[in-house]
């Protein structure tokens, strides 16, 4: 510890929990010493959890595992920890109520123009095309609707969960009603059957046609599949691609990894590219590719719990598996270095013909109401379900039970028939501890 020399910055700087911070020595001297085998997380004695990785303003090779510090001075206060976690539960519950708000306002301006579109509905029927195109029915909902599906289901949230579908009770009944009556106005199965039949009027031809169309409908199986793996083990230090391309017929990729698939080591990673459909053209109409292929999810390296255990789903018939590996500087023969394993499995999509494409953002639309309905009572039916904790029922719980159990035992004739309550309470008033007594 002779060659170990402390460097200490003019002012103390706050680090922020969960951020990347760069540390960089510039050294004008001579040769200095660096140390080896370096620990990529390191625990200090107040339980602090440090994780270190590679940087890329490093001139020199330094890693997490080598290099010219070894160690950090720090100081850490429970009471800022404690005031920072506050902090963070006081914001993550504003954005949540922002969130539901603005997913009610949304919700209400739909049901303005939905109800707007019924009344001309009667009165033209290709109303229902024009509302199935439309940006907010093909674009606005359906983002909005995905992206507030994990507020419900992975936080677990009974209240935002109820909110929610509150909105799909009032949005679904609209969004139904309407596509029930525009399918019995237009009859879009039977103009779709005559198109194919190009005019004829045989019925044998007329039946064959029918039966061939709910043939293809109840197909949900696929002829397009491939495995996909690595070497096991996989080599050190090289670049390894890996393509499946299936027919254009192909519109989606179902992707299920081995549950096996791990890397030894943080530097070897695994990471997926699809093709860049977003070409776009410059100002002489030229076509211009901006990236061949662009990458998905995120990388997949040596912890197993961040690979995934549920098969994934992407757009397109190609899909590029990129492993990317360092040199094996750990030396260990008990982690285990099998690489992955995959199937991919390719789904086609018939296109939908024009008279089945009227109004296919409301049919898309009403299944996507029906999904989140569906997260939402998975929610709360989940037995790990975390309940609202308001201020009164912490007190009644610490102080105020012993006192209740002799008002009760005092006053137990007064008390038997329990409390006279106003009108019964919706769900909302009780997810908010509302009690009104008369």
């Amino acid at each position: 510890m002779n060659y170990v020399a402390d460097l200490k910055f003019d002012h103390p700087i706050r680090i922020k929990e969960r951020v990347k911070y760069a540390i960089r020595l510039r050294n004008y001297g001579g040769r200095t010493n660096n140390g080896d085998m370096g620990l990529s997380c390191v625990k200090g004695h107040d339980n602090t959890l440090f994780s270190f990785n590679t940087c890329s303003l490093s001139l020199n090779g330094t890693t997490q595992s080598r290099g010219q510090i070894p160690y950090i001075l720090y100081y850490s206060n429970s009471h800022d920890k404690n005031c920072d976690f506050e902090r963070k539960v006081c914001n993550k519950l504003k954005a949540r109520e922002s969130t539901l708000s603005l997913l009610k306002t949304v919700v209400e301006k739909s049901m303005e123009l939905i109800n707007m579109s019924i009344e001309k509905l009667k009165k033209d029927p290709l109303v229902y095309k024009y509302l199935g195109e439309s940006a907010i029915v093909n674009v606005l909902l359906p983002l909005v609707l995905a992206h507030i599906g994990p507020l419900t289901s992975f936080s677990k949230d009974a209240k935002s969960a109820i909110h929610v579908l509150e909105l799909i009770n009032k949005l679904l009944p609209a969004v139904t009603s309407i596509n029930l009556y525009s399918a019995n106005k237009l009859d879009v199965m039977h103009k779709d059957l005559s198109d194919k039949l190009d005019g004829s009027k045989q019925f044998g031809k007329f039946k064959s046609s029918k039966t061939e169309i709910r043939d293809s409908k109840c197909t949900t199986t696929s002829h397009h599949y491939a495995w996909v793996e690595s070497d096991h083990p996989y080599t050190a230090a090289t670049v390894s691609n890996y393509k499946v391309k299936f027919p254009k017929e192909v519109k989606w990729l179902c992707l299920e990894f081995d549950p096996r698939s791990c890397t030894a080591q943080t530097e070897d990673s695994l990471q997926l590219y699809i093709p860049n459909y977003r070409d776009y053209s410059d100002d002489d109409n030229k076509h211009v590719v901006t990236t061949p292929y662009i990458p998905v999810l995120k990388k997949f390296s040596n912890d197993p719990m961040e690979w995934p255990f549920a098969a994934v789903m992407l757009p397109g018939n190609e899909v590029v598996f990129s492993l990317e590996t360092a040199s094996d500087y750990l030396k260990n023969d008990r982690i285990s270095r099998y690489g992955f394993r995959c199937l991919v499995i390719g789904y086609e999509v018939e296109e939908l013909s024009k008279y089945q494409a009227l109004g296919y953002g409301l049919v898309h639309l009403e299944t996507e109401l029906s999904f989140l309905g569906g997260m939402c009572v998975s929610t709360l039916l989940k037995c790990d379900i975390i309940l609202p904790n308001d201020d009164f029922t912490h007190g009644l719980e610490q102080g105020s039970v012993s006192a209740a159990e002799q008002v009760y035992a005092k006053h137990s004739v007064l008390l038997k028939k329990g409390f006279a309550l106003a009108p019964f309470l919706n769900i909302q008033q009780v997810m908010d501890g509302v009690l009104p007594l008369r």
